[in-house]
Formats: C-alpha cells, sequence, structure tokens
C-alpha cells in the first residue's frame, strides 16, 4: 500500500482509497458512510465468494472486486483497508 494517497478530487482535497474485506451488513453499512466523505473513495472490495463480491462493488460504485483478499491488499493504489 502506498504510504500517501496522490489521489485528488475536484474540490483539491486528499482522496483515500479504501478496500474492505467482507460483504456482509457492515461492510455495507461503511461503503455507504464512505459516500459522505470528499476524501474517501471505495476502490476495490474482497470476499472469498467472487460472486459477492462482484455484486458488492456494484451495488457500492468499487472499481475492483476480488474473490481473493491477497489480491485485494496488491492493488498499489489502495490506501486503507476495512476488515468488516
Amino acid at each position: 500500500m502506498s504510504a500517501v494517497s496522490k489521489s485528488r478530487g475536484s474540490n483539491g482535497v486528499r482522496v483515500f482509497n479504501w478496500g474492505i474485506v467482507g460483504t456482509g451488513r457492515v461492510a455495507q453499512d461503511f461503503s455507504d458512510a464512505l459516500r459522505y466523505s470528499d476524501e474517501a473513495r471505495l476502490l476495490a472490495v474482497a470476499s472469498r465468494d467472487g460472486d459477492r463480491a462482484n455484486a458488492f462493488a456494484a451495488r457500492a460504485g468499487a472499481t475492483y472486486s476480488f474473490d481473493s483478499y491477497a489480491r485485494l491488499l496488491e492493488l498499489p493504489e489502495l490506501d486503507i483497508v476495512y476488515v468488516a
């Protein structure tokens, strides 16, 4: 993971790229909350079940979905991971 995010929002504020491990209710609530922050964006989600990860990513607007937690952690642009 990068030490500091280099992404900037339209307002010039640093945007941190989040990953979520898990696709349950807590993960859904967390992804919903991220939408209220100008400093956060959901980049990726991972689940042991690839279909669940794909469906969650589609609903939450994540760029990537994985059926492997390790693959999520390999994303170079990922800044923070939430384990749900």
